[in-house]
């Protein structure tokens, strides 16, 4: 009897432990979890936890993620956040994110260019345009992929202008994103870029662009106006 009642005690205790731990995971929400970690004064959790937030896109994530870009002290989680607020996509944080275009850390601004991109907000594309001066090229090249993105007439001029970058790849994104626009104002520089650029995959891209932009052109109508009905 003495071992029966024992078993007993083990097996109840058993299924009480079980349950208690299954409550637990039941209550821990791992947007909760995440948005509370944004607070933890490691620095490597509140990095991890931006990420985590962008990957789980819960709405609940937006306005912290705002406050981490905007305050947290590590150019590392702030460069997350912004990447986070990309995935996200809330309006919210446009105004945000152009104020990160002006951040100190260079790779915050490409991150905050690059999600203003995926917000598809016009309020970006005057900020965009402008970091298209950018002494670093990776931030000249998240704003013409961004502007790319927007599809705004305002981006026709100055996407022109990066087709003379000195980095081949920024041309080439730039005469891609001329070809998305379809703007007939970007049908000679890409013939140019396409006859002469010394790189291959620049002058194919411009190829492609001239393609695309031809073929929205719409044919100029040969009626005689005197011979219509």
């Amino acid at each position: 009897m003495p071992k029966l009642k024992i078993a007993l005690w083990i097996l109840v205790g058993s299924l009480g432990l079980c349950g208690y731990s299954e409550s637990l995971k039941a209550e821990k929400d791992p947007v909760e979890q995440a948005i509370a970690e944004l607070n933890s004064p490691q620095k490597n959790l509140r990095s991890e936890a931006a990420n985590q937030l962008g990957f789980l896109k819960d709405p609940r994530g937006v306005d912290p993620l705002i406050r981490a870009l905007e305050k947290d002290p590590e150019d590392e989680v702030r460069q997350n956040a912004a990447n986070a607020l990309g995935a996200l996509g809330d309006k919210k944080a446009v105004e945000p994110l152009i104020k990160a275009l002006g951040d100190k850390n260079k790779d915050v601004r490409r991150a905050s260019a690059g999600a203003l991109g995926r917000l598809n907000d016009e309020r970006a594309v005057e900020p965009l345009i402008a970091i298209l001066k950018d002494r670093d090229r990776f931030i000249r090249l998240a704003g013409v992929l961004s502007l790319g993105r927007l599809k705004d007439e305002r981006a026709i001029e100055p996407l022109i202008k990066a087709l003379a970058d000195k980095d081949p790849f920024i041309r080439e994104k730039a005469a891609s994103a001329l070809g998305e626009l379809g703007d007939e104002r970007a049908l000679d520089p890409l013939n140019h870029l396409a006859q002469g650029d010394p790189e291959m995959g620049v002058r194919k891209a411009a190829t492609r662009a001239l393609g695309k932009i031809k073929g929205r052109v719409k044919p100029a109508d040969t009626k005689d106006p005197h011979h219509q009905k």
